[in-house]
């Protein structure tokens, strides 16, 4: 630690910018010491850092509630109606080579697809699986296997508990290269969306091969990722504002091909506003400007 701080020290930077703060021990360590006159983090882990030394949380006036500025140690600067949080490339068109048949789906089957990291599944969505499952039939529910054996058994045992009759109907897959797994969400019917820690990467890979996602936005700016990206690409619409709208939005994409086709046709038409948006660029270069003249004006 005291090498990586010297290290970046000697580089008498302006600011200093963390993508994201707890997602492993380093940065965090790093994050406590006053490396920078402006110092930064964003959203690649989704909340606040506690931490004194950090000046800012950088966010979006899309992804934020109105109280959002009461969550954060930081201070918030709210980048201005951007459809991310970063800037990304749009992923390469799903190949198309993976098919049901090679995954042992039957072409009857209605698939729910809900490719989050598996500690993301809060005991609330249990839930809105079963009242999915309940009232589709020929629906599955698949999740992505994970190196840590431990998350799949025990979700496999708290679903034994909440739900014991529909759990042999929820799947676990296995882990996929990329072009597979843009072909694995291609080939959903459905994508869901996990209650209080959306997907980012995930929603953004899913709405890119026209996927629907279903989404339950929450009272956390970790909770409202998809819902801000439906509101980027004018389907607000396309956001359930209830448990039980999300169970009947899922299982009414699912079992109406007229809806399903109409839906995937939108997302098609409009998922492009979200992926090499120069916006995001300029926003972030103006934020990081007016902080440093901030500091600079305040003597530090």
């Amino acid at each position: 630690m005291a090498a990586a701080r010297e290290a970046i020290a000697g580089l008498e930077l302006d600011v200093l910018f963390y993508q994201d703060i707890g997602m492993e021990p380093v940065s965090y360590f790093l994050s406590f010491a006053r490396l920078a006159p402006v110092q930064c983090v964003s959203y690649g882990h989704p909340d606040t850092t506690g931490v004194p030394a950090m000046d800012y949380f950088v966010s979006n006036t899309r992804y934020e509630p109105p109280d959002g500025a009461a969550h954060y140690s930081e201070r918030l600067v709210p980048l201005q109606d951007l459809p991310t949080l970063a800037y990304y490339h749009r992923p390469p068109p799903a190949p198309r080579t993976l098919t049901r048949e090679m995954l042992g789906i039957s072409a009857d089957t209605t698939v729910y697809l809900c490719p989050q990291t598996l500690f993301k599944l809060h005991p609330d969505f249990d839930r809105l699986a079963a009242g999915i499952l309940e009232r589709d039939p020929r629906g599955r529910l698949y999740l992505i296997d994970t190196y840590c054996q431990r998350w799949m058994e025990t979700l496999r045992a708290r679903f034994a508990r909440t739900m014991p009759a529909l759990a042999p109907r929820i799947v676990f897959l296995p882990r996929q290269g990329e072009a597979a797994y843009l072909d694995l969400l291609a080939l959903a019917d459905v994508t869901l969306d996990t209650p209080h820690f959306n997907g980012m990467n995930t929603s953004l890979e899913a709405l890119a091969t026209g996927t629907p996602v279903v989404t339950l936005p929450g009272a956390l700016q970790r909770a409202r990722h998809t819902a801000a990206m439906y509101e980027a690409m004018d389907l607000g619409s396309f956001v359930s504002p209830t448990e039980e709208d999300y169970v009947r939005r899922a299982v009414a994409l699912g079992t109406e091909p007229d809806l399903a086709h109409a839906a995937r046709r939108l997302i098609a038409e409009r998922a492009g506003l979200l992926f090499d948006a120069p916006s995001v660029v300029a926003e972030f270069a103006d934020f990081f400007e007016r902080a440093f003249d901030d500091a600079a004006a305040a003597g530090q």
